[in-house]
């Protein structure tokens, strides 16, 4: 088998790829290999859609007719396991053997599971793909107790999901208090007493050691000496890029897959994009910046004005229904903080050297983007401080 264009992974990375060639180039034939057993899905709503029924229908991209309008050849629940790179071909798990004239690598990242005694007992789970929520709804319809490990966003979205399933819920963090990269402390704290209030149990200042169970979850030990009784735990402790494919290769790695600014490797024909690379040192594992990295790899793989992808401004948005979250920038490395506050809103900015690096909207982020756009144009804080909220 062959094709003009070889892509494998299609998470957003790879979906994105191919539509922008498809775009570029009507004609040229294009594959587009999946692990999993399904077209591309909006993986970012997994974990808000745990506490509902819902269909994997309801989060595809495209239909498998899409693919078919755009002539692009869906190779699913297929594994690449190996790159004879000078033969521009690749190996299927199954032996089959698939080349092509430029190739994307696509293919991701995984759920970084501690690797504490007893996480590969039934009961321990990560959110990464559409079959780990259909394995966790259906693990926990007896279950009373499941512990979280990780107050990031995503942990927090699963906890809450988890909750609305009428779950008891817990919540390790390993610093005393959630979304601590993204808030300050008084609002760190804040955040906690919130969180409390609505019935989940923060355990904060808590590493898990490791979980009991003869062959199913039944508690958890921290580094205390505390214990739990537990039927289930979630990890939600970050991805890392998958890179096992590579062992042996010629292309360079570190953290993610280097590449160069328009995507390409050093290998002619050659390209990768999404959760797998790294990007000014390290990767992203953002699915908007996938997205975009997909765009420009496409792009580039079949036209002549070349497009280079530039580091993103990262910010963090959270809205539960209860609370919602917005940070963007430096909320540490400050000289001077401000504030604002209005009944369940509290705005905070923070300058350096008399420049906007950093802003905080706890409980109202209706000022989300104004506020975005000044903190990434380094607004002079004399400005930023009267230009939204009027802040003292």
């Amino acid at each position: 088998m062959k094709a003009k264009y070889l892509i494998v992974g299609n998470g957003i990375a790879g979906h994105s790829a191919a539509k922008a060639i498809r775009s570029k180039d009507k004609e040229g034939s294009i594959i587009l290999i999946g692990e999993e057993d399904y077209p591309t899905y909006f993986r970012i709503r997994l974990t808000k859609n745990l506490a509902k029924e819902f269909s994997l229908e309801d989060i595809l991209l495209k239909d498998k007719a899409w693919y078919e309008e755009n002539k692009i050849d869906l190779i699913l629940g297929a594994k690449v396991v190996k790159v004879k790179e000078d033969e521009k071909t690749l190996i299927l798990e199954t032996g089959e053997e698939v080349e092509g004239e430029k190739i994307l690598f696509a293919t991701g990242s995984y759920a970084f599971v501690p690797p504490v005694k007893g996480h590969d007992l039934e009961g321990v789970f990560s959110i990464r793909f559409y079959d780990d929520v259909c394995h966790l709804q259906d693990y926990l319809k007896d279950k009373k107790k499941v512990l979280v490990v990780g107050g990031g966003v995503l942990g927090l979205e699963a906890a809450a999901s988890l909750k609305a399933l009428g779950k008891e819920v817990y919540i390790a963090q390993r610093s005393e208090y959630i979304l601590d990269k993204q808030l300050d402390d008084e609002l760190g704290f804040k955040l906690n007493d919130i969180f409390e209030a609505q019935g989940f149990h923060l355990l904060t200042q808590k590493n898990t050691q490791e979980i009991k169970g003869h062959d199913h979850v039944e508690g958890v030990l921290f580094d205390d000496g505390s214990f739990l009784e537990m039927d289930s735990v979630v990890f939600s402790t970050g991805v890392r890029p998958r890179l096992d494919l590579f062992e042996g290769s010629s292309f360079k790695k570190d953290r993610g897959l280097k590449v160069n600014p328009d995507m390409s490797l050093d290998k002619e024909g050659y390209f990768a994009a999404g959760d797998l690379v790294e990007v000014g040192g390290r990767p992203l594992g953002l699915w908007t910046a996938s997205m975009e990295m997909g765009k420009i790899a496409g792009h580039n793989m079949c036209a002549d004005d070349k497009e280079t992808y530039a580091q993103p401004k990262l910010f963090t948005k959270m809205d539960l229904g209860f609370v919602e979250v917005f940070s963007a920038g430096e909320v540490e490395d400050y000289d001077q903080a401000y504030r604002y506050d209005e009944g369940d809103l509290h705005a905070k900015i923070f300058a350096k050297e008399g420049y906007l690096v950093g802003a905080i909207l706890f409980g109202d982020t209706s000022k989300m983007n104004a506020m975005k756009k000044m903190v990434f144009n380094k607004t002079p804080i004399d400005e930023a401080k009267g230009a939204i909220y009027p802040f003292v």
